[in-house]
């Protein structure tokens, strides 16, 4: 679940807001999984 304010919700439809957030949830995602792999989890 992602929480965005509500200034934001006329971006949400932005083809580039949508390219950012997928990055940004990407780029979690491994590093998240880099965390776990190094601290052997």
């Amino acid at each position: 679940m992602i929480a965005i304010r509500k200034g934001l919700e006329p971006m949400m439809k932005s083809r580039v807001m949508g390219e950012q957030m997928r990055d940004i949830i990407e780029y979690r995602t491994m590093e998240y999984y880099r965390r776990r792999y190094q601290n052997g989890v």
